[in-house]
């Protein structure tokens, strides 16, 4: 109880400094051409090179939102570029993971884990990252266009309890489905990294991100 306690007060003093951070959580996101296109612009937090000179987008978001619990977060976001005519009203925003889950240890990124993220989507399925893959749910929704082509929604990520102290890095792609959520109509978008801080100091969650291969 004490733990909790301490947790809270914690979040409590710290809302107001992280307030704007939060702000600008979201994965903002347009279609150009038939395809998902996240801007690079605006709520993006940092970009990682890649090997072979490429470069991928990387958001940052901490578990231990107030109102999730101390291993849960909504963030990051998704939201369209515009509040308006992105996408035809009722259109499914969707996603897909890509390859494994990656925990920084202090010195270095790796797949060796035992530690695992849980994704629940809209409509409860879940769908997990382990250092064993990407697993997903009987769904992968994360909302819907409104009446205006708008779109902004929030799903969950959790890690187990246990978890290790340190960042985990999961790879993700957005995917655009018709309003029974049975056709794609989009191209998927390139996949991006959500950087997830469990427990560092801010400093030090900041070097894994500096340290993204």
């Amino acid at each position: 109880m004490q733990t909790i306690l301490k947790w809270i007060v914690a979040v409590a003093l710290g809302a107001l400094a992280v307030q704007s951070h939060a702000q600008h959580s979201d994965v903002t996101f347009d279609i150009v051409a038939g395809q998902i296109v996240i801007e690079a612009d605006g709520h993006m937090h940092r970009a990682g090179a890649l090997s072979g000179n490429t470069q991928k987008l990387v958001f940052e978001a901490d578990f231990g939102d107030f109102n999730q619990g101390p291993y849960a977060t909504d963030d990051p976001g998704y939201v369209s570029h515009e509040v308006s005519g992105v996408l035809t009203p009722g259109d499914i925003i969707g996603f897909s993971g890509v390859g494994t889950l990656q925990f920084w240890d202090g010195t270095a990124w790796t797949a060796m884990t035992l530690d695992q993220v849980t994704l629940t989507d809209a409509l409860g399925a879940q769908s997990t990252f382990s250092s064993a893959g990407t697993f997903a749910g009987s769904s992968s929704f994360i909302g819907a266009a409104d009446s205006m082509g708008g779109f902004h929604s929030h799903i969950d990520y959790e890690i187990n309890p246990d978890a290790a102290v340190g960042a985990y890095l999961i790879e993700m792609q957005l995917l655009g489905f018709d309003s029974t959520g049975s056709s794609q109509i989009y191209v998927a978008s390139e996949s991006y990294y959500i950087a997830i801080n469990f427990g560092l100091s801010e400093a030090a969650f900041e070097a894994s991100i500096t340290a993204l291969p």
